[in-house]
């Protein structure tokens, strides 16, 4: 690569330039060169006010005024600027939230419409609740559980045809012995697997879901039978043996 002399696309003034660079650009990329960088800014901005007739030559050279006056003039006057403006700052708001701790109006747009706190204190102070308070929260989300307030992800499951594994099985079996089972029955605090009306609770107690929960399957079997329920459980071993949850199932049937 060697300097060669060149003439500015701009001022017509002679100035030295690399050959590669020279033909790249004129040939390959057919774009212009120019002395300094004055002369760059002044041919763009004598391009742009000819494209564009109402737009003045130092608009284009000074962006804070030229995007202003570009947004004018292009898309109308200064009235209807300001109307898309508010129109475009509306649009932007997308909901309305109440603060989780103080409960005061916030008004979102698209970048914090996740936010549920006003403030970083607000967010601070519930974070930092009394135990009492957190377990007053999960109540009150246990009792909007129950009134149907919040759909339980249980029933959305059952609502979708979703069974898991263990289910699946005990459900088809269910269907060849002419029932109509429903899938993640609510009892007051409960959910049971399948439920046979008037009475009848089947629970598929998988292997690794239920391998510490004897305690618990224990007092929530107390509950229901004490409200009048059968309870059938089947492990995940049995239901391995279908026949056989299919006798276990009838014999209890006929008491």
């Amino acid at each position: 690569m060697k300097m060669i002399k060149v003439i500015c696309d701009f001022c017509n003034k002679e100035f030295e330039y690399l050959d590669y660079y020279y033909y790249y650009k004129k040939n390959k990329m057919k774009q212009r060169v120019f002395c300094s960088r004055e002369c760059a800014n002044n041919a763009h901005s004598k391009l742009m006010s000819i494209n564009n007739p109402s737009m003045k030559p130092e608009c284009a050279r000074n962006v804070s005024i030229g995007v202003s006056e570009w947004h004018k003039r292009i898309k109308g006057t200064d009235k209807e600027f300001e109307i898309g403006r508010k129109i475009s700052e509306a649009n932007r708001i997308i909901t309305k939230r109440n603060c989780l701790y103080c409960n005061k109006e916030m008004i979102l747009d698209y970048k914090t419409r996740k936010r549920m706190f006003c403030s970083y204190k607000c967010s601070n102070s519930y974070h930092n609740k009394s135990d009492t308070m957190r377990i007053a929260s999960s109540n009150n989300m246990r009792l909007k559980h129950e009134l149907g307030v919040v759909r339980h992800p249980n029933l959305l499951v059952a609502n979708r045809g979703l069974r898991k594994s263990t289910e699946l099985p005990i459900f088809e079996m269910l269907k060849s012995l002419g029932f109509s089972p429903i899938h993640n029955h609510n009892i007051g605090k409960y959910w049971v697997d399948f439920f046979i009306e008037p009475n009848i609770c089947i629970e598929c107690d998988g292997t690794y879901w239920h391998r510490n929960t004897k305690d618990a399957d224990n007092e929530k079997d107390k509950t229901l039978i004490s409200k009048g329920f059968k309870v059938i459980r089947f492990s995940e071993n049995e239901i391995k043996e279908i026949e056989l949850c299919k006798q276990k199932l009838l014999s209890v049937l006929n008491q």
